[in-house]
């Protein structure tokens, strides 16, 4: 896992930026670097690091957040950048307080009465949002949509992101990197470097936390339970996967048969993006 922690890439004002360049493929080629980068949201963007977007030559921007959490926290417009936004759940879903918006204390205090309650409450979540993610019409139509952008001519540089760039964004770069070909375990030490790259993100959720709740008595299971929502997790990779399976046979067959990457489409996303 030690090669996959260096990042070239330093954008501070941006968490969870990262190149998927290096990883490796079965066939024995790697990933190219500086041609596919993930990251979480981008409505803090400084302008030094609009810069350094622009340095990158990234050309295409795919946010995989809810129209509503687009217009609330709205990505900068960026010149000769193009952006999507490709929402993956049910919009009606979404409006049901399960989002951050420009007024986070409902959101808290839901929360937070919630993991009290139910205290496995965001393990359960999160790993029916995962299943969701591989299964559910709008997700299968935000992720088909993404190949067709990756594999089109007008896209060279992406980066793909949502709001903490764990789960919508985490499951994008697991799909892609298995199309390509690329290690099991790679992709899946891909996936868990969120946990490295979320600090900023984790303290201001559990400083929150802590001071809306720091006084319950179950002060400490509340946020632990904060701190599953925050994290990536070998449980919800292994849902994705058994989800792909169920439905199938296999995320080769899932790509083909539910996101229509077919072989022209592989090979032209190979010849680009690995080598």
């Amino acid at each position: 896992m030690e090669k996959q922690i260096k990042n070239d890439y330093r954008i501070e004002s941006i968490e969870n930026f990262r190149d998927l360049g290096g990883i490796r493929t079965n066939d024995g080629k790697t990933v190219k670097k500086g041609k596919l980068f993930r990251s979480a949201a981008l409505h803090d963007v400084s302008e030094e690091d609009i810069c350094r977007i622009k340095e990158l030559g990234i050309d295409t921007i795919i946010d995989f957040r809810s129209r509503r959490e687009a217009s609330v926290h709205k990505d900068p417009e960026i010149e000769g950048v193009a952006y999507y936004n490709l929402s993956l759940f049910r919009e009606i879903e979404r409006r049901e307080g399960v989002e951050r918006t420009d007024n986070d204390e409902p959101f808290y205090e839901m929360m937070i009465k919630a993991s009290y309650d139910h205290p496995t409450m965001f393990a359960e979540h999160l790993s029916s949002a995962y299943r969701n993610l591989i299964s559910d019409e709008p997700a299968i139509v935000g992720y088909t949509r993404f190949f067709e952008l990756l594999s089109g001519d007008d896209c060279d540089k992406v980066l793909w992101h949502c709001s903490a760039g764990k789960d919508r964004t985490g499951v994008a770069a697991i799909l892609l990197l298995e199309d390509l070909g690329a290690d099991r375990q790679m992709i899946r030490e891909n996936y868990l470097l969120t946990n490295l790259h979320l600090g900023r993100t984790l303290n201001e959720v559990l400083g929150k936390v802590k001071e809306i709740a720091g006084e319950h008595k179950n002060y400490e299971a509340i946020r632990d339970s904060f701190k599953t929502a925050m994290s990536a997790s070998e449980q919800f990779i292994d849902t994705c996967y058994k989800t792909m399976e169920e439905m199938a046979g296999s995320p080769q067959e899932f790509l083909e048969k539910y996101l229509h990457v077919d072989e022209e489409m592989r090979r032209k996303l190979k010849e680009k993006y690995c080598e």
